[in-house]
Parts: structure tokens; C-alpha cells; sequence
């Protein structure tokens, strides 16, 4: 039941839906930013997304935005993952 609600509390908090998933934009200011927090060459964590599957991505991307890749939670060092867990819900 706790994941059925953390489900639910990401929806609810969506930005939009892009027809495939549900999709939070982090922060790129300051005092919350999600830029240069990961290691080259994917250094920023532009969103979440939770797609029909329910499973929780990140799309990260490179300072410049020329590679962009999504990674799972477990791909994300654990101090962000407080981080975003905190923003997000």
C-alpha cells in the first residue's frame, strides 16, 4: 500500500503527461538545483518520469543538453535520490 500511495502522490504532483508518462520537472535554481550533481558526461537530472509500467526515471543530460539518457533510481547517487525524494514528495 505504501508504494500504491507514493504512486499516487507522483501523479498528483505531475507537471504533465506526455501521452507515454507522468513527468515532474526538477528545479534548475539555485538552492535546489538539480544541475551538476552527477558525474560526466551526464551531469544534470532535468526529470522524473513514471511511465505505465510505474517505474521511476530520471532523465539526466549533459551541461550543453547534446547527450541525454534516462537512468533508473538505483543509477542515482543515494545523497540525490534524498534530495529528489524531498522535491518530489
Amino acid at each position: 500500500m505504501k508504494h500504491q500511495n507514493l504512486i499516487d502522490t507522483f501523479v498528483a504532483k505531475r507537471d504533465e503527461n506526455d501521452g507515454y508518462s507522468d513527468i515532474i520537472w526538477l528545479p534548475a535554481c539555485e538552492g535546489m538545483a538539480f544541475n551538476n550533481v552527477l558525474p560526466e558526461p551526464c551531469t544534470d537530472i532535468l526529470a522524473a518520469y513514471m511511465g505505465e509500467n510505474r517505474q521511476l526515471q530520471f532523465l539526466c543530460s549533459s551541461w550543453d543538453d547534446d547527450i541525454q539518457e534516462f537512468r533508473d533510481f538505483g543509477k542515482i547517487p543515494y545523497s540525490i535520490q534524498k534530495l529528489i525524494y524531498e522535491y518530489i514528495f
